[in-house]
């Protein structure tokens, strides 16, 4: 089955012959596999009939006979490269003794002949280079070269014995001279029909014993030798002008390569594919006792016929195998398009497509698939359409609202190729339910997630997603149409907007376009990341030990809330003073808690909705000093008793300075005003004895404890008639 040498390197005599360079050397260094383990396996596959082998695994040489018209052939070969650089050098001995004759045992082997084989001369080998190509080919590899010999690595020079035993085993294969002059084969002429030899090799050297370099085998010219061929040849596979040849090879068959021969007369006459012998690489077919070949045809449209011979260790060919014939044409072919439809009734609609008419010959014709969800796949027709035709006609069953079109064209071998597919939809005008349990969210990141639940309609093709900003409905606009069947959406907007509320509307649609004509609308309002803008300080007004404060309100929409502050400089403390309802009116506040001779500062801060706080608004800094005058006592009254002729004269003066008395001042008719009176701090109301009739008036000061007095106050006047007794 494989090469006797066991040594596959594929296409390497394509490469002396047609360069015709030496340079084969270098390309097997490093290329070696075990020649040792695969020779074992050839020993295991000789002919159980033919030639009885008495090898023994463990020898480092391997032998086959073959018997020919009055002759016998041995070829051997050494299993490592140390065993046959020293066969190289020294050659082999070859022992000869007949163990039956006239077709009768013999009870003990005679007639030893023995046959030294030395390595060849030079004059041999030049001799037969004329007469051989592969003799010419393998002379300079196996000679030594000047360089090998003066090499002193050892890694190298082990390279080079490498790369020689390599190449010369595989070239003993193809070549019977070749073999005998690197004394690897011999022919024995000496023989007679009704005799069975022994035959023995062993290296020419001393220790050959030790190295285990012998080997025998038995062989005779009546013994039946099995002519085995390449058989089961079938052509595996044809694309873009190449055939993928394959057979199989018998079970104790061994060949070193192959000839491949074609022919484009009808199998008239055959010629070779390649000059030289292909060697297949090792295990490149599924099955290990399979090869695969791939040739490439010269001319389309034309039919060639192929065989396979074998070549034996011994250089020879086998019979040919069984003959099979390969159509060669176009295989890279386009596939159909431009398909169309054409609706011919309610239950008839009519596909066409395009093809190029100079491809025909290469076709046997159309297939055509229908299907609804691209996993099952109907044929429209029975047959295979022929490659004439460009359409079909099918027809619809019950049902069916959506359906796929697709194309394929089949080529001479059976292999298809689809085309595109196209959608045939048929009259639909009910639109899919509008969406439920529509729910959203918006991220800080501005990252929208929409979800939703559909109607699950069969013909339901996808969803427009309209969009907009605010209390704009009308705005809406579509953002993008998703063009299958979901239940959810992921959009991003920007987070810097004048609004932030976000208006979505998912709306179904079917495969002709109908949409529900009433779809909900949903609303979300952008996480807010903004603090609102601060309020703006409008007024502020010192009103004796009181301050009127004032401000606008802050432009942001989002406003919750306003929060007063107030601090005593220079303490760095901040003391919530009132907290503000949201108002669009102008925000006041009066504080009569202040503290004469500090500095008060004041500011306000808008909160909202999210609890994001503004910067401070402009503040301001109030200074209540120590006045001059204290106000005036402004809640006075005066009542007169006519019973007991006084007047009695209260008031009220709320003050936060403590008061150590109240001045009285009165005047009668033009008089001026006269000190009357003085009243502790701690009275409110004296009373005054009336003696005589006319218009009395009274004022009030109050005077301080800390030595300020109050502006006089508004005098207030009677009108006293005093009744003269009897």
């Amino acid at each position: 089955m494989t090469s006797f040498s066991q040594f596959v390197l594929k296409g390497f005599y394509q490469l002396y012959f047609t360069m015709n360079k030496f340079v084969f050397f270098l390309l097997f260094l490093g290329c070696l596999t075990s020649l040792g383990q695969k020779s074992s396996q050839t020993a295991q596959r000789l002919p159980q009939q033919s030639i009885k082998s008495v090898l023994k695994s463990e020898t480092t040489l391997q032998l086959l006979a073959k018997h020919g018209k009055g002759t016998i052939r041995l070829r051997w070969v050494a299993q490592t490269p140390e065993i046959w650089a020293l066969g190289r050098q020294y050659g082999y001995v070859l022992e000869r003794t007949t163990i039956i004759r006239k077709n009768k045992k013999l009870a003990k082997p005679d007639d030893l002949k023995t046959f030294t084989l030395l390595p060849a001369t030079a004059q041999e080998w030049d001799e037969a280079m004329a007469k051989d190509a592969y003799v010419k080919a393998s002379h300079s590899i196996y000679m030594d070269k000047p360089e090998e010999l003066t090499e002193k690595d050892s890694t190298k020079k082990k390279d080079f014995i490498r790369g020689k035993y390599a190449f010369s085993s595989l070239t003993a294969d193809f070549s019977f001279l070749s073999a005998q002059l690197m004394r690897l084969g011999f022919e024995d002429k000496q023989v007679i029909a009704d005799e069975v030899y022994q035959y023995k090799v062993h290296l020419n050297y001393n220790s050959y014993q030790s190295n285990k370099a012998f080997t025998s085998i038995i062989a005779g010219l009546e013994l039946t030798v099995s002519n085995f061929k390449p058989e089961s040849l079938t052509d595996l596979d044809y694309v873009d002008s190449t055939t993928t040849l394959r057979w199989k090879v018998p079970q104790d068959a061994i060949f070193s390569g192959y000839i491949i021969e074609s022919s484009d007369d009808n199998g008239v006459t055959f010629h070779r594919v390649t000059t030289a012998p292909y060697v297949p690489i090792e295990n490149s077919a599924k099955e290990k006792d399979e090869v695969l070949y791939a040739n490439k045809v010269k001319t389309l449209m034309q039919t060639y016929y192929y065989r396979v011979r074998g070549i034996d260790p011994f250089g020879e060919e086998s019979r040919p195998s069984n003959v099979i014939k390969v159509f060669a044409f176009q295989s890279n072919l386009p596939e159909a398009n431009q398909l169309t439809s054409h609706i011919i009734n309610k239950k008839t609609v009519a596909i066409k497509w395009a093809f190029p008419d100079s491809l025909n010959a290469n076709l046997s014709g159309f297939k055509v698939y229908k299907t609804k969800n691209f996993k099952e796949y109907k044929p429209v027709t029975k047959s295979t359409i022929g490659y004439q035709f460009r359409y079909t006609v099918d027809q619809i069953e019950e049902g069916d609202e959506n359906l796929y079109y697709i194309v394929s064209r089949v080529d001479l071998r059976g292999r298809e190729k689809s085309s595109e597919p196209l959608l045939v939809s048929f009259i639909d005008s009910i639109p899919p339910v509008k969406l439920n349990n529509l729910k959203g969210n918006i991220t800080k990141k501005g990252i929208v997630t929409i979800s939703w639940k559909h109607g699950g309609e069969r013909d339901l093709y996808g969803f427009n997603v309209l969009r907009a900003e605010g209390d704009t409905p009308h705005l809406l606009h579509t953002i993008k149409t998703i063009n299958r069947p979901d239940t959810s959406l992921v959009d991003t907007i920007p987070m810097i907007a004048n609004t932030r509320k976000v208006l979505y509307m998912i709306v179904p649609i079917d495969y002709h376009s109908n949409a529900p004509i009433e779809n909900d609308t949903l609303v979300l309002y952008r996480p807010d990341v903004i603090p609102p803008k601060p309020p703006v300080l409008n007024a502020s007004i010192l009103l004796g030990d009181q301050v009127s404060l004032k401000w606008l309100p802050s432009s942001s929409v989002d406003v919750a809330s306003y929060q007063l502050y107030k601090q005593y400089l220079p303490d760095t403390t901040l003391r919530l003073v009132h907290t503000f309802p949201l108002t669009k009116d102008t925000i006041s506040y009066k504080d009569g808690e202040l503290e004469e001779g500090k500095t008060v500062k004041y500011l306000l801060r808008a909160i909202d909705q999210e609890g994001l706080v503004s910067n401070d608004s402009a503040y301001v800094h109030i200074l209540l000093t120590r006045p001059h005058r204290l106000a005036a006592i402004d809640s006075i009254v005066a009542r007169y008793d006519e019973a007991t002729q006084q007047v009695q004269v209260k008031w009220k003066y709320p003050s936060k300075r403590s008061i150590q008395s109240f001045y009285v001042f009165r005047k009668k008719d033009n008089e001026p005003f006269l000190k009357h009176k003085t009243i502790s701090g701690k009275l409110f109301e004296f009373t005054d004895k009336i003696q005589s009739s006319g218009n009395y008036s009274y004022q009030l000061i109050a005077h301080s404890t800390d030595d300020i007095l109050s502006r006089k106050s508004k005098p207030i006047t009677l009108k006293i008639q005093v009744k003269k007794s009897d």
